[in-house]
């Protein structure tokens, strides 16, 4: 990060809110932990047990801070999306056993999390803290780089964990392109689903960016979808995020408008949903728009 989040409030016209990445969060634990185990010692299950306690309680901490809007995890990146709904120890030993090996190789780069059991441990720890602290959980989803498997970035994938964590708020991230039916179906099913838009405009194409508009909005409720520039590092990044989404937004809006399938009010309250109302009531933001989209 070249400033912290509190940086940017002398450019904005609301307090900076953060999301925490908890596969940060748990790697450093694991790092903390491996530091300070004495060598001889070899209780992986007192080691996995502390793991978990600690992984919880930092997750807690974090989630008891008004400047923590949410979490994120990028299990996605790491593992894939079919995140275990039930744990599973001697995996999760044997996972440890492995990372630990890595770490005692004593090489200058940072521990990864890249270990199935342990990835999904520290989801499932997530979504539980996230329920109790009424905290949303996005999801790295679909649109990604060389380092996602495609056929495990389906958010469909997420289905099992959805229902069995009804009181966390599950937040898709980048459209889950090219999976826009698979999220908006997810969208419409379950009513603690979400579905973010950001990071496809301007990775996709003018003329994509209106098909996976019409695509998000042909099941997936215009109240439970909203808009992000997902911008990083580049100013223009930003910009593009923005403008491009209005504008296909804008297109797609005042087709249906034109073609009977919607009325004017119903789409001017969809790009008040989208582009707002949506964000702020799920992270809790408090905001008063600053100008009608009317």
């Amino acid at each position: 990060m070249a400033e912290g989040y509190q940086w940017h409030d002398r450019y904005t016209t609301s307090p900076t809110r953060r999301i925490v990445r908890v596969e940060v969060v748990a790697q450093d634990i694991l790092t903390e932990l491996f530091r300070t185990r004495h060598p001889d010692c070899d209780a992986d299950l007192d080691l996995l047990s502390s793991f978990s306690a600690v992984l919880r309680a930092h997750l807690v901490e974090i989630a008891k801070d008004p400047d923590v809007a949410g979490f994120k995890s990028v299990v996605c990146y790491r593992t894939g999306l079919d995140v275990s709904i039930v744990s599973d120890s001697a995996a999760e030993i044997e996972a440890l056993r492995g990372v630990s090996g890595r770490f005692s190789l004593g090489t200058n780069v940072p521990l990864r999390l890249e270990d199935k059991p342990l990835n999904d441990l520290v989801v499932r720890t997530t979504v539980e803290v996230a329920a109790e602290y009424s905290k949303p959980v996005q999801f790295h989803t679909g649109l990604g780089d060389t380092d996602i498997t495609l056929t495990r970035a389906s958010p469909a994938h997420l289905q099992p964990l959805i229902a069995a964590h009804p009181r966390t708020k599950f937040v898709l991230l980048h459209a889950c392109y090219p999976y826009m039916r698979e999220a908006g179906y997810l969208t419409a099913m379950y009513k603690n689903v979400y579905l973010d838009i950001g990071e496809v405009f301007p990775m996709v194409s003018w003329r994509g960016q209106e098909a996976l508009m019409w695509q998000v909005l042909e099941l997936a409720p215009m109240n439970k979808v909203m808009w992000s520039s997902d911008g990083r590092w580049w100013p223009e990044t930003y910009y593009l995020g923005s403008h491009q989404a209005r504008v296909a937004l804008d297109s797609v809006l005042h087709r249906a408008v034109r073609e009977g399938g919607l009325t004017e009010e119903d789409a001017t309250k969809a790009a008040k949903d989208i582009l707002f109302q949506t964000a702020n009531r799920v992270y809790h933001l408090g905001l008063e728009a600053q100008r009608s989209l009317s």
